[in-house]
């Protein structure tokens, strides 16, 4: 299983534990007794926010925040309303009452916060099936900044052509990522820096400005490869480098 199947399938059990807790029924007191004792038995509900936090923290870290707020109390408010009651007041042992008490109250408010979770936490699967932020992007990413960086290394030993060398591998495998994401098809076997920048041209995947930037990285790649009339310089070869981590980092 890839690391993308195995998020996928942590993403799934978590989602389906949180929508069985929002969508119990709470018409009777007992019902909602039974509740609160299931999610503090054991740490389940402690368990299920810390598995969750973790995930938001690897794929959509931008709603990790808005997911906390739902559980934290603020330590700064002067006292506790309908407004910023939070899911750890409630397994604390705290209650929303007025004058004529009513455990409906407290209910309600837990349910919708539940459901709000539940919905943050659901809003990670727009996050692996949208075309426009690629989950394999972002477990490769890792990959190439370390190949990239063993490049800058080759470079500043002196090793021109072989940093030139790890540079050029990185951009053809994320121009062939790219055009798969595309539904693009390669029909050679093994294709060039150009032949790949020309078929993401032809999709209108890249725009001219970037075509041209890339058809000159292709050629400071073969003459780290290939050209054997000259050596390449420090400046080409960093600049080729600059290049593969400019679009690695911005073409998808």
């Amino acid at each position: 299983m890839s690391n993308l199947d195995e998020y996928k399938a942590q993403l799934d059990k978590l989602v389906k534990k949180g929508k069985g807790w929002a969508f119990t029924k709470l018409e009777e007191s007992e019902d909602f007794d039974q509740l609160h004792a299931e999610l503090l038995v054991n740490g389940g509900y402690q368990k299920w926010y810390t598995e969750c936090c973790l995930l938001f923290k690897q794929i959509l870290p931008d709603r990790l925040r808005e997911f906390q707020s739902i559980y934290t109390s603020d330590s700064k408010r002067a006292s506790l309303t309908s407004r910023n009651f939070v899911l750890q007041d409630w397994l604390r042992g705290s209650t929303l009452h007025s004058y004529d008490y009513d455990w409906r109250k407290t209910a309600n408010a837990v349910r919708w916060l539940l459901m709000n979770q539940v919905s943050i936490l659901e809003a990670v699967t727009v996050r692996f099936d949208s075309a426009l932020v690629d989950i394999r992007q972002v477990l490769q990413a890792e990959m190439f900044g370390s190949e990239v960086e063993s490049a800058r290394e080759l470079t500043k030993r002196g090793f021109l052509r072989a940093a030139g060398a790890v540079a050029g591998v990185v951009m053809e495998r994320h121009l062939k990522q790219v055009a798969t994401d595309h539904n693009i098809i390669v029909r050679k076997k093994d294709p060039s820096i150009g032949t790949l920048n020309d078929l993401l041209k032809d999709e209108g995947v890249v725009d001219l400005t970037a075509w041209k930037e890339m058809q000159y990285l292709g050629q400071l790649r073969n003459l780290c490869d290939h050209d054997k009339e000259r050596e390449p310089t420090k400046d080409e070869v960093v600049m080729l480098i600059n290049g593969v981590e400019k679009y690695t980092k911005t073409l998808s």
